[in-house]
């Protein structure tokens, strides 16, 4: 039996999804701020969203706190692709 050199690294294959593109500046922008309805979590966003609203003027929407063991439902995400820019979403306990 001889010595067998396996390489660490593994084989690096093409990512499954690419990222959105840059929204380049907020200025303008409605960004929505969705809770995952933990304990704190709507404390971070808002403090996050209130320092967005003042350096950029984006609007924010909040939306409505889900079940964190749950997937967002369907409607809720089809939602926010229509009528956000970006989304902010913050998880907290």
């Amino acid at each position: 039996m001889g010595l067998q050199i396996h390489d660490p690294r593994g084989s690096v294959g093409s990512p499954a999804k690419s990222l959105a593109p840059s929204l380049g500046s907020l200025s303008g922008k409605t960004i929505a701020l969705f809770a995952n309805s933990k304990p704190n979590a709507d404390v971070l966003l808002q403090a996050v969203g209130d320092q967005l609203l003042e350096r950029t003027g984006a609007q924010l929407m909040a939306v409505e706190p889900k079940n964190a063991a749950l997937p967002a439902p369907e409607e809720v995400i089809e939602r926010l692709s229509q009528d956000v820019d970006a989304v902010l979403v913050g998880s907290a306990d």
